[in-house]
């Protein structure tokens, strides 16, 4: 500012002397110039004080825009920015303020996290099979990809994994055992078969089916008459079959058309439980 004032009086000076000479109005366009440049200047360091003075109310704009828009990382360095830069600011407080604000929400978007994590978990933990509990975790995991649950569901998900195989293998298991399997003859000498079966499942069966394979004394089939095969197709139905339990011994098939019978194999076809189940083969 002194410099400017200083050179305007010279000008001043100049001017009134009268100079006409080539020499003083070539000075004379140069002071001029002079002038120009540093009114120039001065505008520009006037805008550049004020931009300071202003910047922590733009910073401060800057850090709420962010905030709206979810940035919580980018808008807690602009607040911890204004803080560390201008701590005498009065809008420091304002920006103290800001980084609570996005602590809170932090923690409150942790807890809707924990929330979402814990009902996924008990509603996966209430369903009827492994698989059900298995497609629901992974879809859970599929919608929240940056879950900061993802390890412990993918754990669970694994342990359901097992389980569904162990399903599997458990419901192709049969559900009964045939603890013996003998012939005896009635009274006008027709091979009867008796099988002594145990239930091997956790449910009670009112039924069942399976097949009977007649043998000769020489493990040789012997064929039904009628036909090409030495199977004879019995049921149970007379009684139920409490998990656990063993019986048989008072209950016989006649094995008509295989008078030759000596001995038996069994296999289980069916089963059918009191929950309106049915396990087949």
């Amino acid at each position: 500012m002194r410099k400017l004032a200083m050179l305007i009086v010279a000008v001043l000076i100049l001017f009134t002397a009268g100079c006409g000479n080539k020499e003083m109005e070539k000075e004379n366009i140069t002071l001029k110039d002079e002038i120009s440049q540093l009114r120039s200047e001065l505008a520009g360091l006037e805008a550049e004080i004020e931009n300071l003075k202003n910047a922590p109310d733009n910073l401060y704009k800057e850090a709420k825009q962010l905030f709206s828009e979810n940035k919580l990382d980018e808008a807690e360095k602009v607040f911890s920015k204004i803080i560390k830069e201008y701590p005498t600011a009065a809008i420091k407080s304002n920006a103290e303020e800001g980084l609570a604000l996005i602590s809170n929400t932090r923690n409150e978007i942790k807890q809707q996290e924990k929330n979402g994590y814990d009902e996924v978990v008990a509603k996966a933990k209430i369903q009827k099979s492994a698989a059900e509990s298995k497609n629901i975790l992974q879809d859970y995991l599929n919608n929240n990809s940056n879950s900061s649950y993802k390890n412990e569901i993918e754990a669970l998900i694994k342990e359901y994994e097992q389980k569904r195989l162990k399903e599997i293998e458990e419901a192709n298991k049969p559900p009964i055992e045939a603890v013996r399997a003998w012939v005896t003859f009635n009274s006008i000498g027709n091979p009867e078969a008796r099988v002594r079966v145990k239930n091997i499942s956790k449910k009670t069966i009112d039924a069942f089916t399976m097949d009977i394979h007649c043998y000769d004394n020489f493990n040789r089939p012997v064929n039904h008459y009628l036909r090409d095969d030495n199977i004879f197709g019995a049921i149970s139905q007379n009684y139920k079959l409490a998990p656990g339990e063993v019986k048989g011994d008072s209950y016989y098939w006649t094995l008509y058309g295989h008078d030759n019978t000596t001995n038996i194999e069994v296999n289980l076809k069916e089963a059918h439980f009191t929950d309106n189940t049915t396990w087949h083969r």
